[in-house]
């Protein structure tokens, strides 16, 4: 089957897709079959969409947060997910502009460079919290940042990049271990270029939500997830499966 995307789409501004863009009309004139995605578990895999109709139109609505859907085909998903060379080439420079004051005698490119995503946004809001938002201790990003400075053999050797809907935040957060690890914060930029920043990293430490997973699958390399992805029977907690097999890729590292 043919895929078309919604031209209106805002990844069309930070992605070069291969696939075929429709029109607004087009798209209100769809008179296809509609093929819900389990509307109450939106973050979990449905195997009803591989039973969709070769023969006929159809229009996948809702979320499509699981890597079972695309296993057999992650080439595609990392082709169309390419980003547009105006946005990876400010990421590139951004990225090695952050590393040199940690670099001192040897080349920015020798260091192990660790993409941190912290979400909060929203989420910190009374009643998304409410619905179940849960955020990861503090204690989880030292445990995490510490795995990786025993796999790259030191301090000097890795450099742990941030990037956050709440930067101040983190830089407030993160100011008493400054002395530990190196960390620089990534301020003022487009969620687009924070999320290339983030591919392009080595390995990858996330919080919760969709933006740090499709960061980590991006970069590839080594995960760190924290495994509580909402509150336990909370609304926001009933739309994943019940053991979250199908959200996390196997080899990530669940850590608390």
């Amino acid at each position: 089957m043919e895929l078309f995307y919604y031209d209106s789409n805002n990844l069309k501004k930070a992605v070069s897709f291969t696939s075929v863009l429709i029109s607004k009309t087009e798209f209100d004139q769809f008179n296809g079959a509609q093929k819900y995605v389990m509307s109450e578990c939106f973050n979990a895999f449905d195997g009803d969409m591989f039973k969709l109709n070769p023969k006929e139109d159809t229009q996948v609505i809702g979320y499509l947060q699981s890597w079972v859907y695309f296993q057999d085909y992650e080439t595609d998903i990392r082709r169309e997910f390419t980003f547009k060379e105006n946005v990876i080439s400010r990421a590139r420079k951004l990225l090695l502009r952050a590393a040199q004051p940690f670099s001192k005698s040897r080349s920015v490119e020798t260091l192990m460079f660790i993409g941190v995503h912290v979400r909060r946004g929203d989420t910190v809001e009374p009643r998304q919290i409410q619905y179940g938002y849960v955020h990861p201790p503090v204690t989880y990003y030292y445990k995490a940042m510490d795995y990786f400075l025993k796999l790259s053999n030191g301090k000097s050797n890795v450099l742990f990049v941030y990037c956050s809907d709440d930067i101040n935040w983190v830089r407030k957060t993160m100011n008493n271990v400054t002395e530990k690890y190196n960390m620089a914060f990534m301020e003022g930029n487009s969620g687009v270029v924070d999320l290339a920043i983030l591919s392009l990293c080595n390995h990858t430490i996330i919080s919760t939500g969709t933006f740090g997973w499709w960061a980590a699958f991006l970069a590839g390399g080594e995960t760190v997830y924290y495994p509580y992805v909402a509150r336990e029977g909370s609304g926001l907690r009933s739309r994943y499966s019940d053991d979250l097999e199908d959200f996390w890729l196997p080899g990530w590292i669940s850590m608390e």
